[in-house]
């Protein structure tokens, strides 16, 4: 059973972990942007559409491959971001609105 990701987020990222990382009252991320290659044009994504994407497909593997408890106390969503930056070869962009 997947848990919910918005539960995920709060649950697993501490205060002191924030950093710069800023939430909206709904509980979406702002944050950074990425763009990558998509086919013949290039896409420009934020953080919050990254794991509206790829979160579900993304915590299936992890869970699969290490186990449901471990999912849910060794990664969270920014490990999600990060292996998608790598999957996708995405580059960090800045002056987005």
């Amino acid at each position: 059973m997947l848990v919910d990701r918005k539960n995920i987020l709060f649950k697993e990222v501490k205060m002191s972990e924030m950093g710069d990382i800023k939430f909206t009252t709904a509980g979406e991320i702002v944050g950074k942007y990425f763009s990558y290659k998509n086919n013949s044009y290039v896409r420009t994504v934020s953080e919050q559409e990254i794991l509206d994407e790829y979160w579900n497909q993304w915590y299936d593997k992890v869970c699969e491959k290490f186990g449901k408890d471990r999912a849910d106390t060794v990664y969270s969503w920014k490990d999600c971001i990060d292996d998608w930056i790598i999957v996708n070869q995405a580059w960090q962009v800045s002056g987005v609105d």
